[in-house]
């Protein structure tokens, strides 16, 4: 009698389709083909990642894009694009994997390197203003005046360090693209983008 006779007539029909027990074991023993990719990235050597988690990496970026365009101000963009970028540096083989996705990044660093520089000389003159005023105050109103300009510029303030961490984090991106931006290369990341902010904390 045929196995599939067999199985049928002790089982019924609906059994007797189905892969034998061995022919299953052996489907779970089989191991899954993996692609994996050797990807060779600039400053940082070989890597190797896999085509799910190229997609896993893909689906990221693109979540972390989406929080990002969804601001409504350069400020609160900034703040949600440092994730972003930070998210690209610490996993770059998708970029090298996707020569256009690489493009579009090294054309994006260069493009915010030169919008954080506009910010930045924007942001200079009310911190020149609070240093003039700063040096102004009677010996006997400091610690008050101090005070006062802290509370002031805090929004000032805040926003240069947005400015500032995301240039260090464009900074850190730039050494493994094709073309590093020069002016990212010029910035320092030991130095605030707007250091007059570190002095009216401090005082």
């Amino acid at each position: 009698m045929r196995r599939s006779s067999r199985i049928a007539s002790l089982h019924g029909t609906e059994w007797s389709n189905l892969p034998s027990m061995k022919s299953q074991r052996k489907q779970v023993r089989t191991p899954l083909s993996v692609k994996i990719h050797d990807v060779h990235v600039p400053n940082r050597g070989i890597w190797k990642i896999t085509d799910e988690q190229a997609l896993y990496d893909i689906a990221e970026i693109k979540s972390l894009l989406s929080q990002a365009t969804s601001k409504d101000t350069p400020v609160d963009r900034a703040r949600a694009l440092i994730p972003l970028f930070e998210y690209i540096d610490n996993y770059p083989c998708i970029l090298f994997l996707n020569p256009r996705l690489l493009d579009i990044v090294t054309h994006k660093v260069e493009e915010l390197v030169t919008q954080i520089t506009r910010y930045e000389n924007q942001l200079q003159p009310y911190f020149d203003a609070a240093d003039r005023m700063s040096a102004a105050l009677p010996y006997s109103q400091r610690e008050i005046g101090h005070e006062i300009l802290r509370e002031g510029m805090k929004q000032k303030t805040e926003e240069c360090d947005i400015w500032y961490d995301l240039k260090r984090v464009l900074m850190e991106l730039s050494e493994i693209l094709p073309e590093p931006t020069t002016k990212c290369a010029e910035a320092s990341p030991s130095v605030s983008c707007c250091p007059h902010s570190k002095k009216i904390e401090n005082k």
